[in-house]
């Protein structure tokens, strides 16, 4: 290979390097950074409030198909039935789901919920939120609540107490920010007065 050859194949690397192609992968990296704090954050949060080592968490996670946010719903579940989180993700895992696996452990959603329950209406409407007063008064009906509900109800559990902010509080958040994580990595900041990097 010539000089001349040389020198064009290593500035053209340089260039490449240069590029904005360059700096957008470098974004992507701050993006992936930014990603990793929030689940962090999050990990450490449900690590104080259910007194699980973050060690355990992660490791939770990692040999799982759950979501970082239905944490809080695994760990709930295994404090309130004296039940490993494993054997509580092993169900999910096996594709039960949250509702059938609160009935497998002999647990009602509405009533583990009931001061959560009222604040949380979905978009979709009824059964759930102002039309809980009517399943007080006609406690025949059953009120069946999908994968969605349980996660989004365990984390205002999860975040109301651990924050000490009020369930409606929560609610408000999570139409604002539409994402629990999000929600969660902006109640973490104020409480750590962490400020936003611009």
């Amino acid at each position: 290979m010539s000089k001349k050859l040389k020198f064009f194949v290593l500035g053209f690397l340089i260039l490449l390097l240069l590029s904005p192609l360059g700096l957008k992968a470098e974004n992507l990296k701050l993006g992936v950074s930014f990603s990793e704090d929030k689940i962090t954050h999050f990990y450490l949060a449900v690590s104080n409030y259910f007194q699980v080592p973050k060690e355990k968490i992660v490791i939770l996670k990692r040999g799982s198909l759950i979501k970082e946010e239905e944490l809080p719903l695994v760990l709930y579940l295994s404090h309130k039935k004296k039940v490993s989180p494993e054997f509580i993700i092993d169900l999910r895992n096996r594709g039960y789901s949250w509702y059938k696996i609160f009935i497998y452990l002999g647990l009602k959603p509405e009533r583990e919920f009931e001061k959560w329950v009222v604040i949380y209406q979905p978009a979709y409407g009824p059964p759930y939120g102002k039309a809980w007063g009517y399943h007080k008064k006609h406690p025949t009906r059953k009120i069946v609540f999908n994968d969605h509900d349980l996660i989004i109800l365990s984390n205002v559990h999860f975040m109301s107490n651990y924050y000490q902010i009020k369930p409606i509080k929560i609610r408000e958040g999570l139409e604002k920010h539409r994402n629990i994580l999000i929600l969660h990595e902006h109640l973490f900041k104020n409480k750590h007065r962490i400020k936003n990097n611009k």
